[in-house]
């Protein structure tokens, strides 16, 4: 009778004594078959060396720096970090993703895109604000800030000015306003003038000016310039104080309502309290910062929870 195999007490047992096989030999477990082990002892699956906190914040520090970089270098005017800080991080991040790329680590994979991504989202932000606010902000900060100023005072002298307050009572006269458009343009832009200061005036130095914000004549309602009680400005542009179609305004003025030519001008912004709406563009832009990198990391949770149990080899 040929030898078998059996269990007593949860152990197996090989053959029986007299096969040839000794009574103190343990048996093979079939829990041990190499059908059921697949050949061999498999290799512990390799774990995420990027966990939840990485996946989170990484992306997020990287978004906040770029903000940060705009923030600081756009109310600089330093054009060129404002470009090279981004374009440095997309880099970094691409050549980071390509080289566990080929390393076969997805999860580092996964953590590179994101911080790519939230640079260029960043970018995006911080370009937005630099045109928006933040350069008009260091135009209107180089400036000087004149106060006390007198309508009838000469422009020339106040040529480097940025916010202007003149003296109380000083107010746009809107009785001799006047429109100019070219009429051989497409754009048919209206190109707005009225003088600083009373009627009395004959010689204008300063005017405030604006763009389809009135009619031919009157009706100017450019700026702050209706608000009773303002007597503050802004300098406009430099591209405004050189523009052809401004330049024409005033003439036009000059001799519609048979004004001195003044050798120098100015053309200002009507507005109630320059030195605040200075200031507010400066914390408009921060405050866009920190809501924009509020709702940011929030996504960014989102999204690290979310990925991390797809990434995780289990």
């Amino acid at each position: 009778m040929s030898a078998g195999y059996g269990t007593y007490g949860g152990r197996s047992y090989g053959p029986a004594e007299g096969a040839g096989y000794p009574a103190d030999q343990p048996g093979i477990s079939s829990e041990h078959s190499i059908l059921r082990s697949g050949g061999g002892p498999r290799p512990p699956p390799r774990k995420s060396r990027v966990n939840i906190w990485e996946l989170i914040f990484v992306p997020w520090m990287f978004l906040a720096l770029i903000l940060v970089c705009y923030l600081l270098a756009g109310s600089h005017g330093e054009i060129a970090a404002m470009w090279i800080v981004p374009i440095v991080m997309i880099g970094l991040s691409m050549a980071f993703i390509n080289w566990h790329y080929r390393l076969g680590n997805n999860a580092e994979v996964v953590l590179g895109l994101l911080c790519a991504t939230a640079v260029l989202i960043g970018l995006v932000v911080g370009v937005y604000a630099a045109v928006k606010t933040l350069s008009e902000f260091r135009r209107l900060s180089l400036g000087a800030s004149y106060f006390n100023v007198l309508a009838s005072e000469p422009a020339a002298g106040r040529s480097d000015g940025a916010t202007f307050m003149f003296v109380n009572g000083t107010s746009v006269d809107q009785s001799r306003a006047f429109g100019y458009t070219d009429i051989y343009s497409s754009s048919a832009t209206m190109y707005c003038v009225a003088p600083v200061g009373d009627e009395k005036l004959s010689k204008i130095s300063f005017w405030a000016a604006g763009i389809n914000c009135c009619e031919s004549r009157g009706n100017f309602y450019c700026g702050e310039a209706t608000k009773a009680g303002a007597s503050g400005a802004l300098m406009q542009p430099q591209a405004m104080q050189s523009s052809e179609g401004f330049r024409l305004a005033v003439k036009g003025a000059e001799s519609a309502y048979n004004l001195n030519e003044s050798p120098s001008h100015l053309l200002l912004a009507w507005s109630s309290d320059p030195i605040a709406y200075r200031d507010t563009l400066w914390s408009s832009t921060v405050t866009l910062f920190l809501i924009f990198g509020g709702v940011y990391l929030v996504i960014s949770v989102m999204i690290g929870l979310s990925l991390m149990p797809v990434i995780m080899l289990k």
